[in-house]
């Protein structure tokens, strides 16, 4: 009896088993039918849409076929498993079936990109993984684009030294370029830091220019050590830091102003403040004829400018505003310039701005930190001894004066022996210093300065003390133009008005230099009322006119037969004559 029932037992198991698959298939294909009539219905208009673009159509198809194939997600038949397919922000629709856009081009014009933090994976993209209830996973749906992804098409703008300190990226884009082709990888499988199996994407066609923006040293460096940077990198564009100054430029400039004013929501200037921006931009240029291209640097000035007439209450920035903030700006970065000028008010530096002094002479240097360059009188002194013609530059045998400086003392000792040694040896050595310099001396600016020293000392003319000079000379006593003139005729200004002024006191510069001259209002007065004085000489003879009111009988104006040349040659034989009779 028992045998019996477990045989009707089993039969009807099976029985249930078989209507049981029977059940799932015919669910199964009532499924499939719906879930093909829903699908098509969406699917449909969209194939419509694109109806141009096959690669969509082709992917459509794929993911209708995908869909009838796991409808189980959207069932949720399984709990596990639909969380896990919906694990995403966007929980309308499942991870599997999301489309991750890379990149959105709203319009057809080339994308211009400018990447301020190019590092690798801002560069070139990357992976993302995500956690779901202690388990780490990634998708499709989590490659994250980069700037070559976003510039594709256009143009990748980025700074060449912050592109060089990031690691890998420098080598990263010669790969590109070189393969034209934009592969996503994580860099941590590019330096082999770690075997996770992640994602590969296939890599996407790369059309891209790339402009890198730096320094000239910079450029020179890549050209030198990098063998591709040439090939790669073909056009080169090297900007100017100025531009001329007529009246086109300056329309143009004060447009340029107004574009700076208008983005920064700042009060509008008034055609004064505007011509002085314009005057400070030249004198940033250092040039009459030119405009300074540093644009930052005039935005600062606008809004600080800007800040000192919201002060004042006023409606429009003016030209004293202007005046405010480029003293104010001064101010705060000016703390070295003013110790300096404390230790000559005090008697610290030792510098002579009346009366005269034999074989001693104010040159002018510029110091420059980070922010601020201003100019200071150095002494400058010179004597003599027996010996053979030698100047000895202190500077250079201490190692405190540079290579340039060197060359401008062998040049001035050069014209020296061509005026005084043609036919015989100089019997004298002279000993050439910075007085009170302590640190490195370097620049060939001083060495018109240096050679009336020495010819002071040689003759025994005296010098006048209040009248500086600056500039460089060649071979044949010409003077050249020097850099920094404005800063140095302020410098001494300065010093005069400290030390007290007697209205004879000037500076010598060359004649070159004169369309650099944008001086300070208060200097500018000065000259203007005879209380200060500028000389522009285009040879040292003339100079040494002025300083030792002489003639200095050789140069352009010709020999003299009472000038400084015909006393030194004078002198210089009787030391011979006095040489030979003590030898004899």
């Amino acid at each position: 009896m028992i045998d019996k029932l477990e045989t009707e037992l089993r039969g009807v198991v099976r029985q249930l088993g078989e209507w049981e698959s029977e059940y799932a298939d015919k669910q199964k294909a009532l499924d499939e039918d719906i879930g093909q009539e829903v699908i098509a219905t969406h699917i449909a208009p969209l194939k419509k849409t694109f109806a141009d673009l096959p690669e969509i159509i082709t992917f459509l198809e794929a993911m209708q076929a995908d869909m009838l194939e796991h409808l189980d997600i959207f069932l949720e038949d399984s709990e596990e498993q639909a969380a896990l397919a919906y694990a995403a922000l966007d929980k309308k629709l499942p991870r599997r079936y999301q489309v991750n856009v890379l990149v959105s081009q709203h319009d057809a014009q080339a994308p211009i990109v400018v990447e301020d933090s190019p590092s690798y994976h801002n560069l070139f993209g990357y992976v993302e993984n995500a956690t779901f209830k202690g388990t780490v996973f990634t998708d499709f749906s989590l490659i994250r684009a980069g700037s070559f992804h976003r510039a594709n098409g256009g143009v990748l703008m980025m700074d060449a030294i912050k592109v060089l300190e990031k690691p890998y990226v420098w080598e990263g884009i010669k790969r590109a370029l070189s393969s034209r082709q934009l592969s996503v990888s994580a860099l941590e499988r590019e330096v082999t830091l770690s075997g996770t199996v992640s994602l590969d994407p296939a890599p996407i066609p790369l059309d891209l220019k790339i402009v890198l923006f730096g320094d000239y040293q910079t450029y020179q460096l890549l050209q030198r050590y990098d063998a591709e940077f040439s090939e790669l990198f073909r056009v080169t564009a090297d900007f100017e830091d100025d531009m001329p100054r007529t009246e086109s430029t300056e329309h143009q400039y004060a447009k340029f102003i107004s574009s700076i004013i208008h983005d920064g929501n700042l009060l509008h200037c008034s055609r004064s403040a505007i011509a002085r921006i314009i005057e400070h931009s030249a004198r940033q240029a250092e040039d009459q004829n030119r405009l300074s291209l540093h644009s930052a640097d005039i935005a600062n000035l606008l809004r600080e400018s800007n800040y000192w007439a919201t002060q004042a209450k006023a409606n429009t920035v003016g030209a004293l505003h202007v005046e405010k903030a480029l003293a104010s700006r001064n101010m705060r970065v000016s703390r070295l310039r003013d110790s300096m000028m404390q230790n000559v008010e005090n008697g610290v530096t030792l510098i002579n701005t009346q009366g005269t002094a034999l074989g001693q002479i104010n040159g002018l240097s510029v110091l420059s930190t980070s922010d601020y360059s201003f100019g200071l009188p150095n002494r400058i002194t010179a004597t003599t001894a027996f010996g053979e013609g030698e100047v000895l530059d202190i500077e250079r045998s201490v190692k405190l004066g540079g290579r340039i400086h060197s060359k401008g003392v062998m040049i001035l000792s050069a014209y020296l022996a061509t005026l005084l040694g043609k036919t015989d040896k100089i019997p004298l050595k002279t000993h050439l210093t910075f007085e009170q310099s302590y640190g490195g001396v370097d620049g060939d600016s001083a060495s018109m300065a240096e050679f009336c020293a020495i010819f002071s000392a040689m003759t025994e003319v005296p010098l006048r003390q209040d009248i500086a000079i600056t500039g460089s000379m060649n071979q044949f006593g010409e003077a050249q133009p020097i850099g920094g003139v404005n800063e140095k005729i302020e410098g001494f200004f300065d010093v005069c008005t400290l030390k007290g002024p007697n209205h004879q006191q000037g500076v010598i510069i060359p004649a070159a230099n004169i369309q650099n001259l944008m001086l300070r209002k208060d200097v500018v007065l000065a000259v203007e009322k005879g209380e200060f004085h500028i000389y522009a000489v285009s040879h040292v003879s003339e100079a040494l006119s002025l300083l030792s009111g002489e003639k200095a009988g050789f140069g352009p104006e010709g020999k003299a037969p009472n000038g400084l040349l015909t006393i030194a040659m004078d002198k210089l034989n009787n030391q011979r004559d006095a040489h030979r009779t003590s030898a004899s």
